[in-house]
């Protein structure tokens, strides 16, 4: 049985009254001392820049690109951003298009680049540079209907011209432009029917979990008929995993056949060729379970927990939720899957292949924005925290192991630059929402791609900034406490008062010992703060003028 953790928080209107004239609208929300320390990287899809910040929301580097960004962003052990690109007029156009892969260094410098488009295929969504630094890259192939259909495709489920099945490769870099492929899996190569038998590939599909059935049909207008959107390298195991969105499914293969043997059903460590190790999430495909088994409903960013967090080697996806049948709700799914003492992934009889549901699933909620029907991504860090980014609305935020918000970033720039803080933000609708975002990573700060890199804290992104909170003070909190006596009375019932000693006008903001703000508005000496609405407990007081950077800071009880 899963076990859900659900979560429930309002990541729009924090504040629960706002006199102060500059409403927050954008950036850092929420930052708990419980957050990992770390660096941010995210690159909103219609901005040209990558962004990587510090848990301030300060800037750490920016890489600048002058054409339209794919999906894949990725900061490397090797100190180099890999980035996507979306080629102009790409002959296969889908959501997530890239065609174009660049290594940039540090100070944006091209190192190398390479293109995999053409009139056959297209390089889509995700690109990762595996240890021995060649690159694996996910991409659609061009074939006419008819050698769907000669393959058993039933025409009756089919109103398009062309298929566009999946494929992975792996690009060897040569020189700063140029690339070979020396590794290559195509699904067109694994795949069963059960409509004709005199095509071929005919059989029983529930004999065949190991093979993907040509006729599971998403929608009958789809060239792009799979959609797959994230592929994960597992150096142990030398394995990848593949997620197709639209069978609501991932699945395993093995690297470590050639590319022959790919194409085949067997060779490798595993034996099998480049037929599925695993899948899980539906076993509607392959027949053998029903509505009520489907566990992943239009999932993103599935992937190998790395080393050193607690959930190393077990799975991690962004469940979107869409059409998920009790209510349209986002997770976030751990999957262990089963194996033996070999390190065969385990499958008995004709059951469906394990565990029957997620080991654990955390449950976000947040009104009026779910299920998030398309993007999004999650890590587990390693104190255990998951890093979350809901992409159609381009918010980041990090969750302690029972749920609680740490960390709460609203992304501040789309494709026209940053916004500035308090004006509105292009979100009528997830699409048309001018800051969504493939996916956030949060590296730590000893990773290896910053060895030897001189780093400098730069200011916000956005414009107008507020004030730092005070955890990002770096002077020191005991350099801004004021004495308790400061906030009066103290502990306090309905009202609290303060004392300046600055005649000009004051700002406030009062937050909880998690760091979110619960109040904020205007203040002048003589006059009272209403606190009615707040839970009984402690609170941190900052006070500032407009041109101050730092905020006073003090302590105080509400009874």
């Amino acid at each position: 049985m899963v076990k859900k953790i659900i979560l429930f928080f309002c990541l729009a209107g924090v504040f629960l009254q706002s006199a102060f004239p500059q409403d927050q609208t954008v950036g850092l929300f929420t930052y708990d001392t419980a957050a990992y320390d770390g660096y941010t990287l995210f690159a909103p899809l219609r901005s040209k820049t990558a962004f990587l910040i510090d848990n301030c929301g300060r800037l750490i580097n920016q890489w600048v690109n002058d054409k339209v960004p794919g999906n894949t962003v990725i900061f490397t052990p090797t100190g180099h951003l890999l980035r996507s690109e979306m080629i102009p007029n790409p002959v296969m156009n889908v959501g997530g298009m890239g065609g174009r892969v660049e290594k940039v260094d540090w100070d944006g410098n091209i190192v190398w680049e390479f293109t995999y488009s053409d009139s056959s295929v297209a390089h889509h969504h995700e690109a990762l540079m595996l240890p021995n630094g060649n690159v694996l890259l996910l991409a659609l192939e061009r074939r006419p209907i008819a050698e769907a259909f000669a393959r058993g495709r039933n025409p009756a489920n089919t109103n398009v011209d062309e298929f566009w099945p999946e494929q992975i490769v792996e690009i060897q870099p040569i020189g700063t432009d140029s690339g070979a492929v020396v590794w290559e899996w195509h699904i067109w190569d694994h795949l069963i029917q059960d409509f004709d038998s005199t095509k071929a590939d005919y059989g029983n599909i529930a004999d065949h979990p190991e093979l993907l059935d040509i006729n599971f049909t998403f929608s009958a207008f789809a060239e792009d008929w799979l959609h797959a959107n994230a592929i994960d390298y597992n150096a142990e195991r030398d394995e990848i995993i593949l997620s197709l969105r639209n069978t609501n499914e991932f699945y395993i293969i093995d690297h470590s056949t050639t590319s022959a043997e790919a194409a085949g059903h067997t060779g490798g460590n595993r034996g099998k060729g480049g037929d599925f190790l695993y899948r899980w999430g539906n076993p509607m495909v392959y027949d053998r379970g029903t509505e009520a088994d489907q566990q992943l409903f239009g999932q993103h960013h599935v992937h190998w927990v790395e080393e050193g967090s607690p959930d190393y080697g077990k799975i991690l996806a962004f469940n979107n939720g869409a059409l998920r049948p009790d209510s349209n709700y986002a997770s976030i799914d751990l999957i262990n899957p089963p194996l033996d003492s070999a390190g065969n992934y385990v499958l008995s009889g004709t059951n469906a292949w394990g565990p029957d549901s997620a080991e654990w699933a955390l449950t976000v909620d947040i009104p009026m924005k779910y299920p998030a029907g398309f993007l999004g991504s999650s890590q587990q860090l390693p104190n255990k925290n998951l890093l979350i980014c809901h992409g159609p609305d381009g918010i980041l935020y990090e969750v302690d192991s029972t749920g609680q918000l740490v960390w709460h970033y609203v992304i501040p720039v789309g494709q026209n630059g940053p916004y500035n803080q308090g004006g509105s933000v292009s979100n009528a609708s997830a699409n048309s929402l001018d800051t969504r975002t493939f996916r956030c990573i949060r590296y730590p700060k000893n990773y290896p791609g910053l060895a030897g890199i001189s780093l400098s804290l730069g200011d916000r992104i956005e414009g107008n900034p507020l004030p730092l909170p005070v955890n990002c003070n770096t002077d020191g909190l005991e350099d801004l406490l004021w004495e308790t006596a400061r906030i009066f009375p103290n502990p306090a019932g309905e009202k609290i008062a303060i004392q300046l000693d600055d005649s000009r006008r004051q700002i406030y903001r009062i937050r909880n010992l998690h760091g979110q703000a619960v109040l904020e508005g205007e203040y002048q000496e003589g006059n009272f703060i209403d606190i009615s609405r707040l839970s009984p407990g402690v609170y941190l007081l900052e006070v500032w003028a407009s041109e101050d950077t730092f905020p006073k800071v003090g302590k105080f009880v509400r009874q």
